[in-house]
């Protein structure tokens, strides 16, 4: 949900990981998100979101 947030309010990831383990697996995430539209991301992350309300 991270990646998706992050695809969707910033768009592509950028730059290399810095910090920790936690850093590092968060940019990891986010970069596997590039190309996605920051339309298509806020939309996977909405439906993400709707499936856990229930």
């Amino acid at each position: 949900m991270y990646a998706l947030y992050k695809q969707a309010t910033e768009g592509d990831c950028e730059g290399k990981p810095r910090g920790g383990l936690r850093d590092r697996a968060k940019h990891k995430a986010w970069k596997a998100t590039i190309g996605t539209s920051e339309a298509a991301a806020m939309e996977r992350y909405c439906e993400i979101v709707d499936s856990l309300m229930g």
